[in-house]
């Protein structure tokens, strides 16, 4: 069965990022080889840590940007927004990355054809 080329691209796009030292700075230790699958106590390792640094992060640009212009309840619509989106990227990477290790233990064993 044929995979989807704009499914590859994607994945392949994500593993670049997955594969940048800087994306483990301080998780080096969490980093599984290549071939192997990131498990979801990783995922909610980096979750757990920077979603409140993502949350923070959100607060502090949009009082920055909005000062006093904006009611009072977006700045925490915003960190919850980022958290949320830190945790579906993170998901995502976790998805391109066990993607390849799969593909990669496949091609480590010989077929059986």
């Amino acid at each position: 069965m044929k995979r989807p080329a704009v499914l590859d691209g994607f994945a392949s796009l994500l593993n670049r990022i997955n594969d940048w030292d800087l994306t483990w700075v301080g998780f080096g230790k969490l980093r599984p080889s290549p071939d192997q699958k990131m498990t979801g106590k990783v995922v909610a390792i980096l979750c757990i840590v920077y979603c409140p640094i993502t949350a923070a992060l959100a607060v502090a640009m949009a009082w920055l940007i909005l000062r006093e212009h904006a009611p009072s309840g977006i700045p925490w619509v915003l960190a919850g927004a980022a958290a949320a989106v830190f945790v579906v990227l993170q998901s995502l990477l976790a998805w391109a990355w066990n993607r390849r290790a799969v593909l990669i233990r496949q091609q480590k064993t010989p077929s059986s054809q």
